[in-house]
């Protein structure tokens, strides 16, 4: 298992084209993790999110904001855990940013997903350059929401600071920024 699934993969040339308005930006970077929180280094712990509560991507999304300011976090299943745990980071990174090509954003399926309800399909926008201005990657999300036919109530957000050390909160892969990117299936 690999993290970019081969059957689903975006990247700026395959949006390029897609118009989107400065309202569906806007929109969108609404619902991306405010930069002031990704710059924080203490957070107070997080509550997992577990199906045993949320049994669908309705439910979550009610609960969209405290995502997306990681109040609420998913955690992985622990087989997947100790298998992702296992894998060579560096490796990971050289491989996708060979796969990332000339784009420097990048939409795939994460292959470790988190436990969520059943009907959410997890999604990662890789971002090569960590220094990428928000409303870059807004526009980019919002291009490939339209490409993939997904309505704004049908998305969650949510990206996590790789310099902070509070558990559950801190990213537990700083090579390559990421955004995790939650779709209703």
């Amino acid at each position: 298992m690999h993290l970019l699934g081969d059957d689903m993969n975006y990247s700026m040339s395959d949006v390029e084209n897609i118009k989107v308005s400065e309202g569906q930006v806007t929109q969108v970077r609404l619902r991306m993790t405010p930069i002031e929180i990704r710059h924080q280094t203490d957070f107070q712990a997080a509550f997992q999110i577990r199906t045993e509560l949320f049994k669908t991507f309705d439910e979550l999304y009610m609960h969209r904001e405290k995502i997306q300011h990681l109040i609420m976090l998913p955690i992985k299943e622990p087989k997947l855990r100790t298998d992702y745990s296992k894998l060579d980071k560096q490796k990971l990174a050289q491989d996708i940013i060979s796969k990332m090509g000339d784009s420097h954003l990048l939409l795939s399926q994460n292959d470790y997903p988190y436990i969520a309800p059943s009907d959410v399909k997890q999604y990662l926008l890789w971002v090569k350059d960590k220094n990428t201005f928000d409303i870059e990657i807004a526009e980019f999300i919002a291009k490939a929401m339209q490409l993939l036919k997904i309505k704004g109530h049908q998305v969650i957000l949510f990206e996590r600071p790789c310099n902070t050390k509070t558990p559950l909160v801190h990213g537990t892969f700083p090579l390559i920024r990421h955004i995790h990117m939650w779709v209703k299936n």
